[in-house]
């Protein structure tokens, strides 16, 4: 069985935190995003994975069919 001796050193997180780095500060202190409101979002269509989505300004999801050549609501 081997034992680990300890060497005096502690763990990677045992620092001081309270040190700083200039260049992370400078990056983290912009101004922060506006954040889109989605209760008055615009229609949006998208494609994934070959299907063709479109979501209403009502929140209403719909699917393209090819065969039949219109949007159908989605129903999961």
């Amino acid at each position: 069985m081997y034992t680990r001796q300890s060497n005096g050193q502690q763990g990677p997180f045992a620092h001081d935190s309270s040190s700083t780095d200039g260049a992370t500060e400078a990056n983290m202190a912009q101004d922060p995003k506006a954040i889109p409101d989605l209760e008055q979002a615009s229609p949006q269509q998208w494609e994934e994975n070959g299907v063709h989505w479109s979501r209403d300004a009502n929140g209403q999801l719909s699917y393209y069919n090819q065969d039949v050549g219109a949007w159908l609501p989605y129903e999961g």
